[in-house]
């Protein structure tokens, strides 16, 4: 008999401007308090001088919170079992002041302060890292792979982030006001939080999904459909059906007009928006009160979600007036909104839920669903029995290619020879194996570099059927130097003109590499990008693929819903380029 394990969050620890933990945060909130109010020019979220957290950079508060949180619940990161995750978007990113900033460095430097065993991993996926980072913790700890992750979200506010989403004219000079009819942008917010994931716990993450717009890079999809299929595959991998009470949506709901509206479209087609004799479910977005904490805001909303669920209180959003979205979902306002037995315990249930979703730019999105249940299981420490075979049954097809040094591999025979120069060659490339797309010539190098490795992948037979959405194909990349190269162009236009460009900046998340992929061959699938040290056995030799990447695309193709995962290296900066990609495919 096959026993899954389930994951649950068995503790939190969120730090922002308004409390130094989570109980302080969500009184602050259940009291109304925002810390926008009084916030500074361009209405940033920032810690006060009298806030433990404050002056510490992105790393060592990652490295305070994680440790604190360990060992409170005696977790020792020495412990083979132990994971830690980080969730951020750009780290320590001031670093680039000094000359040349390596992402990679904050798994290096936690591992060496934590004692860590294993090498801490970081998921840098835009605005939905923090849920996306959850989302892989849930799957490790079900697999049995692990016996206790911490997920640590962090990010800091730098003139880097600001000056690139002012070049987007997205910021609010007032307090925002998600889903508004009066909202004009977001607020910047900085916060640090980690969730202690484990195999026993009161909150149960039920179901996990992550997906892809296939639409725009940096504007949200118009009709809803991607984070309404992050919704779908949670809530069915949760109930097994999308059609299942759920307490509130906890949304990502920025205040920015399109993301908002995008949101309210994808809550109606999950058929959770009022409509005749219905009030939909309530609806909430944090952002009111601390801003939009980047790579931390999912880690730091999760954990207020656990506590609205121990509370039985559903918080209001800050700001919120009149209702300014195209659909009409049910937004908490005025004042906190109890979880009754009407509306939770009734029906035959024993349990209460939420959904917490994101989006971010790169087309992607994300979502949980959390359960707390009146009495709590705790006999859930049973291992898996294997992955069912499909490994020594030869169901998986492979293929191998590897692009470097002006050289195309494919399983190991020379498809190509170019200029070894990155410029020229991928130039070369791109026109002997992609069908025209004038859009290739706007990417950075990173994205190039990937979009002709994805697009050498899939032989005719594959993109003639991209003419269909791919759910079932999913994307896991890693590199060790995230987007460094358009990372370094957007710290010098900030140095020499004061000024950004929104072509550049969109461009300082790796996870954008994703999103160029997704939307020419039309995958709607899971995406989720890695930074972690590049291991390069001897001098010269080409980077491997990291062993947790290969191990958790196979994680992924256990799933039903998924039947190819591409996955592997993809690295640019400064005319060095890898890209090794392998497609692993279920012929079932």
């Amino acid at each position: 008999m096959e026993y899954k394990i389930k994951a649950y969050i068995k503790d939190t620890l969120a730090a922002t401007p308004i409390g130094e933990d989570t109980e302080a945060t969500f009184n602050a909130m259940l009291a109304g308090k925002s810390v926008l109010e009084n916030a500074s020019e361009g209405c940033i979220s920032a810690f006060s001088p009298q806030s433990r957290w404050y002056g510490m950079n992105t790393g060592d508060m990652v490295i305070e919170m994680a440790g604190e949180i360990a060992r409170k619940n005696s977790i020792d990161y020495s412990d083979p079992s132990v994971l830690l995750i980080i969730s951020t978007t750009k780290g320590d990113i001031k670093e680039l002041e000094n000359g040349e900033y390596l992402l990679s460095s904050m798994a290096v430097s936690a591992k060496e302060a934590l004692g860590c065993a294993n090498l801490p991993l970081i998921v840098s996926n835009a605005c939905i890292s923090g849920v996306s980072a959850t989302v892989v913790a849930k799957r490790y700890i079900e697999k049995g792979l692990y016996k206790n992750i911490v997920v640590a979200g962090c990010d800091r506010i730098s003139d880097f982030i600001y000056t690139g989403f002012d070049s987007f004219k997205s910021l609010s000079a007032t307090p925002c006001r998600p889903y508004d009819a009066n909202r004009c942008g977001l607020n910047l917010g900085e916060a640090g939080a980690c969730l202690l994931i484990s195999s026993e716990g009161d909150i149960e993450i039920k179901g996990g999904a992550i997906t892809n717009d296939a639409n725009h890079i940096s504007g949200p999809s118009r009709t809803g459909d991607g984070l309404f299929y992050a919704i779908e595959e949670a809530m069915v991998e949760a109930y097994g059906t999308l059609d299942h009470p759920v307490e509130f949506i906890n949304a990502h709901g920025t205040a920015t007009l399109y993301n908002d509206e995008m949101e309210s479209k994808a809550i109606a087609l999950a058929g959770m928006a009022a409509e005749e004799g219905k009030e939909g479910v309530p609806v909430n977005s944090l952002k009111g009160y601390i801003g939009h904490t980047l790579g931390a805001s999912g880690v730091v909303e999760i954990a207020l979600c656990a506590k609205q669920l121990e509370h039985g209180v559903i918080l209001p959003v800050k700001g919120f007036s009149e209702h300014g979205v195209p659909m009409p979902i049910n937004v908490v306002k005025d004042s906190p909104v109890g979880i009754t037995s009407k509306n939770s315990y009734g029906e035959g249930r024993n349990h209460i839920n939420c959904i917490k979703t994101a989006s971010g730019f790169g087309g992607c999105n994300a979502a949980v669903v959390l359960e707390k249940t009146r009495e709590p299981k705790r006999e859930n420490l049973k291992e898996n029995a294997g992955n069912g075979g499909k490994d020594a049954a030869g169901e998986y097809s492979y293929k191998k290619y590897i692009i470097a040094d002006g050289r195309i591999e494919a399983n190991g025979n020379l498809l190509f020879q170019g200029p070894s120069d990155f410029a020229p060659f991928i130039r070369e490339a791109y026109k002997k194996f992609c069908s025209p797309n004038m859009k290739f010539y706007k990417m950075d190098d990173l994205c190039k570099l990937g979009y002709v490795a994805a697009s050498i992948l899939f032989d005719e037979k594959d993109m003639a059927a991209g003419a269909a959405e791919r759910r079932d194909t999913a994307i896991v990349l890693a590199n060790e130097v995230s987007s460094l190269d358009s990372d370094m162009k957007h710290w010098e236009a900030i140095k020499n003109n004061g000024t950004a460009s929104p072509a550049v900046f969109v461009y300082t998340l790796p996870n954008l590499v994703l999103g160029e992929i997704c939307i020419h061959n039309k995958i709607k699938g899971e995406n989720t990008f890695f930074i972690t040290p590049r291991i390069q056995p001897e001098r010269g030799e080409l980077p491997q693929i990291p062993d947790f990447i290969k191990e958790y695309a196979h994680i992924l193709m256990e799933r039903k819903s998924t039947k190819r995962v591409i996955y592997g290296w993809c690295s640019y900066y400064d005319n060095q380029y890898c890209a090794i990609f392998e497609l692993v495919e279920n012929l079932n």
